[in-house]
């Protein structure tokens, strides 16, 4: 794997230990767009602030 390859990696690894982060990817799976509130609803304790 390339340096740039790896950082890409490494990026992505941190987005997904974000809190919330697969939880929400999860939710918007099927690619139609979503208010905060609905993802709210269907994440289900989301809070606005990280």
């Amino acid at each position: 794997m390339s340096s740039k390859e790896n950082a890409a990696t490494g990026q992505l690894l941190a987005l997904l230990e974000a809190r919330y982060a697969i939880r929400v990817l999860w939710a918007l799976r099927d690619g139609h767009p979503q208010t905060f509130r609905l993802l709210q609803d269907s994440v289900g304790g989301i809070t606005p602030t990280p």
